[in-house]
């Protein structure tokens, strides 16, 4: 089952799981239950552009501090 990362997942497959368990058939919740690829890349991309911005503002603040207008 592909899911969207929301906390309700768990849930789900855990009802998934159960219900394959009364049927004596094998579904594992966190083995069988896999994140939405799309979701798992964009939280990626969030995560790394948040980390780009940070480190040019740290870069903008360090030049705007260094700059000598005698230069």
């Amino acid at each position: 089952v592909t899911a969207d990362n929301a906390s309700n997942n768990s849930t789900m497959g855990a009802t998934i799981a159960k219900s394959h368990r009364a049927r004596s058939l094998t579904w594992d919740e966190v083995e069988d239950l896999l994140g939405c690829m799309a979701h798992i890349v964009q939280l990626g991309i969030r995560d790394f552009m948040a980390f780009v911005t940070k480190t040019s503002a740290i870069e903008t603040a360090a030049t705007i501090w260094e700059y000598d207008p005698s230069d």
